[in-house]
């Protein structure tokens, strides 16, 4: 829903501190001024709350599906990243 993402995924990755971490795969709307962590964290705690706000923003040039319409998040890891933070 926000303004700037065209489209994301979410999906886990494994950290040692925390056991797992929240990863925001995000194709935003204008690749020049991509949304930042802040802003889309700020923006999804707002909505669903501080455990499921992402710690990690990988922008991609796209999110890989499958002929349902699915993301295949093990397709992300591989995918090249635009910018990551």
């Amino acid at each position: 829903a926000h303004p700037g993402v065209r489209d994301v995924c979410v999906a886990g990755r494994a950290d040692e501190e925390w056991g797992e971490l929240v990863v925001a795969y995000v194709v935003p709307d204008d690749p020049a001024s991509p949304p930042g962590l802040a802003e889309l964290r700020s923006f999804a705690r707002d909505r669903l709350g501080p455990a499921k706000a992402p710690r990690l923003v990988v922008h991609v040039a796209t999110i890989p599906r499958t002929a349902s319409g699915k993301a295949v998040r093990r397709l992300l890891e591989a995918q090249p990243s635009v910018d990551e933070r």
